[in-house]
Order: C-alpha cells, then sequence, then structure tokens
C-alpha cells in the first residue's frame, strides 16, 4: 500500500494507521507505504488513518481489495458494526451512478443521527436519505457467505435490529436472500417504516428488533442476505446486531415454569408481537406458529 501525505496544516502528522476490514495491523508508521504479508482469502478494504500532533486523526482513506473467493463463515454468525470501517466480505453495492459512494451504507455514523434502543449501541450501517440530495440513493449491504447446513429438525434463524424512518415516503427496503453466493436473489420481506408523525413528544426515533425464520429457504450449502434501500430525500434506514444461529430441536417446546425474565413473541416473518415481564404474563394467542425469547435463548412455540 502507497498512499500520500496530507497537506500541511497547522499540526504535523505523527504516524500512520492501516486497517484491513476492521483489524489495525499496522500502527505508528512514519512512512507512507506499508506492505502485508499475510492477506487472507476473501474482499475487504485498506483503511489508513493519519494521526496528527495533537492525536486528531484524518479522514479515513480506503481502498477495496479482492483475494479470491470469500470464505464461508461458520454459525453462530454475529456482526455489531462497532468499527467505523465496513467489515470485511460485506459488500456495499451503489447501484446508481450519479451518487458518490460516500452517500451509501456507512458504518461510522457519518450522518450523527446517534441511534439508541432495541439493541442499538456503538457503531451501527447506515445511509440517511436526505444526505445526498436529489440524486437519491439505491443500494445494497450484502452479508458474507453463511453456512446453510442445518440437520431436519433445527431451526436457522436471522436477527437484527432495525431503524428504518420515512418522512415524505418516497423510500423503501427489502430484506433479500441469495443461496447460489449472489448470483440470484429473492425477496424475504419487504420492510416498513415508522413516520416521525409516528414520533411522541421527545422521542428521536423507533428501532425494533426483527427476526426470520429462513429454515425453508435454506436449501443449499450457503445463504447470504442483503438489505436494499431506496430513497430521494427521505428518512434514514440503519441496521445493527446482525446474528445468524442454528436453534437446535430440543429448543422447541413449552419454556419450563421455573424460566424467568422478560419474554418477546414475534411471528415467523420477525415482527415482534408483545412483550411480557414473565411466561405467566402472556397472553392468549391465536393459533398459529410463534418465536419466544427469554433470556437470550429463542424457541419456536406452536399454539393450538
Amino acid at each position: 500500500l502507497t498512499w500520500q501525505a496530507p497537506a500541511e496544516s497547522q499540526h504535523s502528522v505523527k504516524a500512520y494507521r492501516v486497517f484491513r476490514g476492521t483489524e489495525c495491523i499496522a500502527q505508528n508508521l512514519t512512512d507512507c507505504t506499508f506492505t502485508d504479508t499475510q492477506v487472507p482469502q476473501g474482499s475487504f478494504d485498506y483503511t489508513v488513518l493519519a494521526v496528527y500532533e495533537d492525536d486528531m486523526e484524518s479522514m479515513a482513506s480506503a481502498v477495496a481489495v479482492s483475494n479470491g473467493e470469500m470464505p464461508v463463515y461458520e454459525l453462530p454468525f454475529t456482526e455489531t458494526f462497532d468499527t467505523p470501517f465496513k467489515p470485511a466480505n460485506w459488500l456495499v453495492e451503489n447501484l446508481f451512478e450519479y451518487t458518490e459512494d460516500c452517500y451509501v451504507w456507512r458504518f461510522d455514523d457519518w450522518y450523527e443521527m446517534k441511534l439508541a434502543g432495541e439493541g442499538f449501541s456503538g457503531g451501527y450501517a447506515s445511509i440517511d436519505g436526505i444526505s445526498a440530495g436529489w440524486s437519491g440513493i439505491m443500494a445494497n449491504l450484502v452479508t458474507p457467505p453463511l453456512d446453510a447446513h442445518h440437520a431436519e429438525g433445527t431451526q436457522l434463524l436471522l436477527s437484527y435490529d432495525l431503524d428504518f424512518l420515512s418522512i415524505y415516503g418516497d423510500s423503501e427496503a427489502f430484506l433479500e436472500y441469495s443461496t447460489d453466493r449472489g448470483l440470484n436473489w429473492t425477496t424475504l420481506e419487504q420492510l416498513q417504516p415508522y413516520y416521525d408523525t409516528d414520533l411522541e413528544p421527545g422521542e428521536l426515533c423507533r428501532a425494533v428488533h426483527m427476526k426470520h425464520d429462513v429454515t425453508q429457504v435454506a436449501q443449499g450449502e450457503t445463504i447470504q442476505f442483503r438489505w436494499y434501500y431506496s430513497g430521494n430525500m427521505d428518512g434514514h434506514i440503519a441496521v445493527d446486531n446482525v446474528r445468524f444461529e442454528r436453534i437446535e430441536p430440543e429448543g422447541i417446546g413449552t419454556v419450563t415454569a421455573t424460566a424467568s425474565g422478560k419474554v418477546s413473541v414475534y411471528n415467523l416473518q420477525g415482527m415482534k408481537l408483545l412483550e411480557a415481564e414473565s411466561e405467566a404474563c402472556v397472553p392468549a394467542l391465536p393459533a398459529g406458529v410463534y418465536l419466544f425469547e427469554q433470556n437470550g435463548r429463542c424457541t419456536k412455540r406452536m399454539i393450538k
């Protein structure tokens, strides 16, 4: 890697830091060059930051590198986006030629949305639909290939936190999946926004925790997910705490009477239906299949 030194300013550059994906692989560099001798397989960004004498950092400068086929990630898989850089083997696809890349999925809260609630903390992946002006935004955020092998009776569950705001109704978002490494994509769900008029006084955002049972669609060796967003001067979207895991058969059934803690109930499309202080406080539900989350464990329940 080589790069140009920043223009001279009031403070001199003390050193440079180099990241591969979210991992810092070099720091305290004084020359504008670095050789990475342990390049892993896959796709990632190299990012360089200049550190000044007053310990302030420059804006990041990055270059994308592809080194062979992406590796398949084992389960459970978790990504919290708690560094300001794109994680290795995640893809950001800018689908609109007139919009600069800096306006699509970012990981540094450049838009200063400062989202909180329903798991949002630290960093997250986000788009501000207003920042790009009238150019509009169309972009994908794509996961790495994930292991989709599962035994009969085992459930594959995708969960994440979502904050999707629309102001004028001119934006839309979809969760999609691919079982052939991105050659073909199928819509799993059209995501529903909330509107600024829905917010109570003092309420800044309305994040939700989403869950999707993808057992029936994950029929190949791998699966990938992507969040598609399009908008024109309208609201924002943010994703955090992505997790893909297997729920083993013994987790399907009735929670024992000794279980304690809050219980969240979801439908199979991942929409949160209710939250109760304990198992005993869950009201009667219509017949159907539900996902119950308690004490960090998710179980699938059939109500007759």
